[in-house]
């Protein structure tokens, strides 16, 4: 049993945040946790996130946006870490191309096993084609890691990429 108070402050200049064009999202988290079992070392959860939107006013109205995140935790060892507490990387939120959580070291079962810590960067280019439909292609990085800080020499990041179809609505895109 943890007990944690979770922080974070997030700075926020979109306008339209189902489909943003222009602008920037800071959002910096912070957790300390602390173990109810006197026998267990207290941890502390940081990550720091950022997306920022160009736009540029020609033929297909094209908008470029660029993602970057990091996460680390410190004061515990990662087999003593809650595994609801470890970072995961992998899936449509994160690494697109691969399966949910899997963008990180496995186990002997070839299951996820998260890490200490983790990095995802993101490119992706939208385009316009009518004023409902519209084209993206992306380029994804990212990998979680055991360790502390990541080991980009040892265990590189993994990529994704790809592209999709929009669909304008009221409400925003689908």
């Amino acid at each position: 049993s943890l007990l944690s108070t979770p922080v974070f402050v997030k700075l926020d200049t979109r306008k339209n945040i189902l489909n943003s064009r222009n602008g920037h999202e800071i959002k910096v988290e912070v957790a300390p946790f602390f173990s109810m079992n006197k026998q267990d070392k207290p941890f502390f959860k940081a990550k720091i996130s950022g997306t920022k939107y160009f736009s540029f006013k020609t033929k297909l109205d094209p908008v470029i946006a660029v993602r970057g995140a990091f996460g680390s935790i410190l004061g515990i060892g990662s087999l003593k870490l809650p595994v609801n507490e470890k970072f995961y990387v992998g899936g449509a939120r994160s690494l697109r191309g691969y399966e949910y959580q899997f963008a990180g070291d496995l186990n002997a079962k070839k299951k996820p096993i998260g890490g200490r810590s983790f990095i995802e960067t993101s490119i992706e280019l939208r385009l316009n084609i009518t004023d409902t439909i519209g084209v993206v292609g992306f380029l994804d990085s990212g990998r979680a890691y055991s360790a502390i800080t990541p080991d980009i020499n040892n265990n590189p990041l993994r990529h994704g990429a790809g592209f999709g179809f929009r669909y304008m609505t009221d409400f925003g895109p689908i």
